[in-house]
């Protein structure tokens, strides 16, 4: 950890090491403020590493899911009375936190 020496003189050691704290923590907050205001830094924020727009990708997945095909369960009362009849207690409780994850619900 650096320490920036001061010019002036304190009433107690700690008030010299608080001192030092602000100027780090001042130093810091600048160093952040100039990365953020980099355009380039702002653009790729948006993007993945292959270059695609994240905003753009979630959409395509979310248009693939199953949640958007022809029958599928809207609520989760549908989506309970879609399963299995044989399934009872944790299994059947296992089957619709499957499910519900699939359908989006």
């Amino acid at each position: 950890m650096e320490s920036v020496t001061a010019k002036k003189k304190f009433c107690c050691p700690l008030h010299r090491v608080y001192w030092n704290r602000a100027e780090k923590l001042k130093a810091e907050l600048a160093q952040i403020k100039e990365y953020n205001s980099n355009p380039f830094v702002n653009a790729a924020r948006g993007r993945d590493k292959d270059g695609t727009n994240k905003d753009e990708a979630k959409a395509a997945k979310a248009a693939e899911t199953p949640a958007m095909a022809p029958g599928a369960p809207k609520t989760l009362e549908e989506l309970k009375a879609m399963c299995p009849k044989e399934l009872t207690g944790f299994d059947r409780s296992l089957w619709i936190a499957e499910e519900r994850k699939k359908y989006n619900l």
